[in-house]
């Protein structure tokens, strides 16, 4: 529904695209930014929506959206009563008893691409700047990721044979933990030159 939104306010047809046009002719970055934009947005706009509205498997999915819509489009985490009380992304994990993925995949990875570490990631103890695309986290991701990796691919070992599961943890206790850690020392001599 977003992306059907977002299209028909590149649209000058429209009334989102209408009312967009008339902010931005004093925008200071791209005041003709309409004449920039590919044309057919509002053709893609409609071509989508038909699409979502001709699908049958998504019919619930709309008639919960449009059941919860008011000013604001609700939040996908909230659909089909998914987070309640609190409506976040939280509460939803806690709620399906996935907190460990909320806690160590969701949420540093959230605050990197939302900046929400920023300072961290950029300044120094020291106050000065680091590098652009310094790796000050990578370390951490890389072993939340190998963990919930190996984590699945345990599990799905174990549902087609037990043994082969045991297998999958052996081989990761052996091999692929020690090096997991020399890895993790090498990004971590690499990222100590700018603490």
């Amino acid at each position: 529904m977003r992306n059907i939104k977002f299209n028909r306010m590149g649209d000058a047809t429209t009334n989102a695209g209408k009312a967009l046009r008339d902010e931005l002719t004093t925008d200071a970055f791209i005041p003709d930014f309409f004449k920039k934009l590919p044309p057919g947005i509002g053709k893609r706009a409609d071509d989508l929506e038909t699409s979502l509205n001709a699908d049958p498997t998504y019919a619930p999915i709309l008639a919960e959206w449009n059941r919860l819509k008011g000013k604001q489009d609700p939040e996908w985490f909230t659909l089909f009563g998914g987070a309640k009380p609190a409506r976040s992304v939280r509460s939803l994990a806690k709620n399906l008893n996935w907190l460990a993925l909320y806690a160590f995949v969701y949420k540093p990875f959230s605050d990197s691409v939302h900046a929400g570490n920023a300072l961290e990631m950029y300044v120094t103890s020291d106050k000065s700047l680091r590098p652009l695309r310094y790796p000050a986290r990578y370390a951490d991701y890389l072993n939340t990721t190998f963990v919930i990796f190996i984590h699945a691919l345990e599990r799905l070992a174990r549902f087609y044979d037990d043994s082969m599961g045991l297998q999958v943890r052996r081989h990761t206790q052996l091999v692929l933990m020690p090096e997991l850690v020399e890895l993790d020392k090498r990004l971590e001599h690499a990222v100590g030159e700018y603490k």
